[in-house]
């Protein structure tokens, strides 16, 4: 069986316990009562799920992005499912195996669920990030990998590099103030005992739990009472 064209048999199972719960929908005792989760030995919720459903409907709306311009999109289950393949078979191509992570860097578009799919076919986990940083959103647009990235590295190699954060936007300066802030205040607060070593730990006695009635003739050993 190609894991890539043909749904796994477990698809069957997962199919009968939703359209169950369709049938009970206004009947919440006979749902509860007939209701059991499908024993789902594999199941690939894109491969067994989507593209079934897009097999049988690939005319229906699957995506809408509601958008300004050319972010705006609509896509049908049809042809999500084949641009998801594509997609699948490109990062294949590229080495990605199951298990892998990809790290996935886009906004609201047609794109991202797509990649979304894709992942989902292969294994590979998605690894979200934002793109709120340098894009104009929080602060001016900007490069922040030539500017604060250099300057995070100069103060680990001990000569700090100025002119980089100058070059900053006031929204990156202001964070890196704050941080510098939370160190500065550090060992006037308690925060300052998460550098303590715990080393009396080591040599503590153990905790005894007796109960309120002590046994007779019971002896005392050393220990915490609790």
């Amino acid at each position: 069986m190609n894991p890539m064209t043909e749904p796994h048999p477990s698809a069957a199972a997962f199919r009968a316990a939703r359209d169950l719960l369709l049938r009970h929908r206004d009947d919440y005792a006979a749902a509860r009562r007939e209701f059991s989760w499908p024993a789902l030995g594999e199941f690939n919720w894109a491969l067994d799920w989507f593209d079934v459903i897009a097999a049988e409907h690939p005319d229906r709306p699957a995506l809408r992005v509601v958008a300004d311009g050319d972010a705006a999109a609509q896509l049908s289950y049809g042809e999500l499912a084949a641009r998801s393949s594509q997609v699948a078979n490109w990062l294949s191509d590229l080495g990605a195996r199951r298990g892998d992570r990809l790290l996935l860097m886009l906004g609201n578009i047609a794109p991202l669920w797509e990649v979304i799919l894709a992942a989902m076919k292969l294994g590979v986990v998605i690894v979200p990030a934002t793109t709120l940083l340098g894009t104009g959103v929080v602060g001016a647009a900007q490069n922040y990998r030539e500017t604060v990235s250099p300057w995070f590295r100069s103060i680990f190699m001990l000569q700090p590099d100025v002119d980089s954060m100058s070059e900053a936007s006031a929204a990156f300066k202001v964070h890196t103030l704050i941080g510098m802030l939370l160190f500065a205040v550090w060992p006037f607060t308690r925060l300052v005992h998460a550098f303590t070593a715990p080393v009396g730990y080591l040599f503590r006695p153990y905790i005894v739990y007796r109960s309120r009635t002590p046994a007779p003739g019971g002896s005392r050993r050393r220990g915490w009472s609790a």
